[in-house]
Parts: C-alpha cells; structure tokens; sequence
C-alpha cells in the first residue's frame, strides 16, 4: 500500500514537473526600457539568448541613442503590401515604445520579416543600406539562427550611425551643412572678392585716388514737377477659400510617425 502512495506520489511529482517546465517554455518574453525592447511572441530566444541580446542591445543603443528594439512573431498575418508598414502600424504605434529607434521583425509562420527606423533613425535607412542588410536578416530567419541575426543588426545599426545621415545633417542644420560639403563654392568666392577689392584699392593708389572718380558738379541735374492725386472711389472684393486641416503624408519617406526600411 505505501509502495503504491509512492508511486502516485512520484508520478504526480513528475506531472506537475512537466507542467512546469511547459509552461516555463511556452512563457513569450517581454521587456521594454528606454534603451531597448525585446518582445519574443514567439519564443525563439533562450534565457541566456535573452541575456546576451540585453547586452548588445544596450551596447548599440549607447553609440546611436535610439532604442533597439526586437520583436518576433508568430502570427499567421495575412499582408497585402509591405509588412514594414504593417509592423509600423499594428506593433510600433501600438506600444510604449521611444521615438528615435530601429525595429527588427522576425516572423517564421509567414516566413518573413522586416526592418525599420523611426524618428531621426530613420534618415540612416536608404536603399544601398537595406540592400546589404537584407540578405543578412533573410539568411538568419533560415537557418533559424534568430540570436545572430538580432546582434546582427544591433551592429548594423551602429555602423549606419557612424556613416552618418546627410539627409538629416542638412534638415537640422541648412548652414553646416553647406559649409562642410561645399566650402570650395565658398572659397572660390572669397578669392575673386579678395582679387577684386586689391586691383581696385592698388588701382586708386597708382592714380593717386583719381582713379574712376565721377564728376559730381557736371553730371547734377535737378527737375522739379508738380503732381496731383485725386482719390475717386476703391472697390474690394473677398473670396473665401476653404482647406482640409485634416489631410496627412504616410509612407517610409515621412518624418512624423512614418518608417524607413525594407522587407526580407
């Protein structure tokens, strides 16, 4: 008989061991901070993976100032379009998420995914860019190798920062932005004004000031007429012209709540 409670003893044991350890591996990890979010719907990364992105992320957000954030997703969607625009509308927007930062969407059930900047971080984004980062991420959601690809990007992202955006330098700053990429104009100009005031400044010492005078005494004439305004009568006419206040842009190239990116 007490064998027997042993053994009930011990299976239950087992099963609630089992219902542990399900549940631990069914739990989706979630963690937002200002320097980065890891949103794991669909429970790709291990608790060390987890670990070793926290780090990297921190790392990349401390060279860009933007949030790193990695979301995957296990959601049979069915998107007609770009799901760039998608994950911008129905995962960024929706969630407490900062306004400059860079998102990487990882979705094995439709086989596919995609990566964006928001805010000021959307500048670095541009065609050249994506096309050398898409084969990067297309290649990690293969080979199922989702931690890779995550540290992957986060590096990615450090080396847009550094190759820097001009699009953005000339929005933020029209007048250092000319200086730095076209100073030579600016040169050139100095130069031929510098040329000029000496020729004409030598010119007049080597005529003793006599140099172009104008003949003031001998060129003045004054006219003077009489001229009357009568005022008769003024007609005004108004038109009125209505505009739509609440007309918007969206799209990857908007600043202001829009995305830039591509998919993979």
């Amino acid at each position: 008989m007490m064998r027997k409670n042993i053994s009930r003893l011990s299976a239950l044991a087992l099963a609630l061991l089992l219902i542990c350890s399900s549940t631990v591996l069914c739990f989706a990890f979630s963690e937002v901070t200002p320097q980065y979010a890891i949103v794991d719907d669909a429970n790709l990364f291990s608790e060390q993976d987890v670990a070793t992105l926290k780090a990297r992320l921190a790392e990349a957000n401390a060279e860009t100032g933007w949030q790193i954030i990695i979301h995957t997703d296990a959601t049979n969607i069915d998107i007609d379009g770009s799901r760039r625009k998608y994950y911008t509308k129905n995962f960024y927007k929706t969630g407490n998420f900062e306004e400059d930062a860079a998102v990487l969407v990882f979705n094995p059930t439709i086989d596919g995914g995609t990566f964006f900047g928001t805010g000021d971080a959307q500048y670095y984004f541009n065609d050249s860019r994506d096309d050398k980062l898409k084969p990067i991420m297309r290649s990690a959601l293969d080979s199922k190798t989702y931690l890779d690809g995550a540290c992957r990007f986060a590096d990615k992202m450090v080396e847009f920062h550094d190759q820097g955006s001009p699009e953005l330098e000339k929005k933020n700053n029209k007048l250092g932005y000319a200086l730095k990429h076209y100073w030579w104009v600016f040169t050139l100009i100095a130069i031929v004004a510098g040329a000029a005031t000496y020729g004409i400044t030598a010119g007049k010492y080597k005529y003793n000031g006599r140099f172009n005078t104008y003949d003031l005494k001998s060129n003045s004439n004054t006219t003077l007429t009489d001229e009357y305004d009568n005022f008769v009568t003024k007609h005004v006419s108004t038109r009125t012209i209505q505009t739509s206040s609440g007309s918007s842009s969206s799209g990857g190239s908007s600043s202001g709540g829009g995305s830039r990116g591509a998919d993979f």
